[in-house]
């Protein structure tokens, strides 16, 4: 078992890579007669947290321009009460942030205290 660790875009780099690697060089003795070929099954672990993260993303971008008014708010309030890494909550504000203005609701939003929150969030 191989174990990768860290962000997701760089994991799956890595095992990409990997894999790669392993099914073309192969590893230890007798490469050269066609041993040590290996193929392996990806399988990436996600942590709870990160599926909290990535299914809050997938509810916000699925939001239709005419739902945005009424939830993005809730949207924040889930955002700012999350306990994860900066990274991650980064994303998520980003992503609020877009769906804001995907709706064309920047200007009647920019003064409010959560949206300009959200937006240091993002420097």
């Amino acid at each position: 078992m191989i174990a990768l660790v860290g962000p997701r875009e760089w994991v799956t780099a890595a095992f990409d890579i990997l894999v790669c690697s392993l099914s073309i060089a192969g590893v230890g003795a007798k490469t050269s007669s066609g041993y040590g070929r290996l193929s392996l099954e990806k399988q990436l672990l996600v942590s709870p947290k990160e599926q909290e993260v990535d299914s809050l993303i997938r509810e916000v971008e699925a939001l239709s321009q005419s739902e945005v008014a009424g939830s993005i708010h809730a949207f924040y309030e889930r955002w700012q009460k999350l306990e994860v890494d900066p990274q991650q909550k980064r994303c998520i504000a980003e992503a609020i942030v877009e769906k804001v203005r995907e709706a064309g609701r920047e200007n009647k939003t920019k003064d409010k205290a959560w949206y300009k929150e959200l937006l240091s969030a993002l420097t």
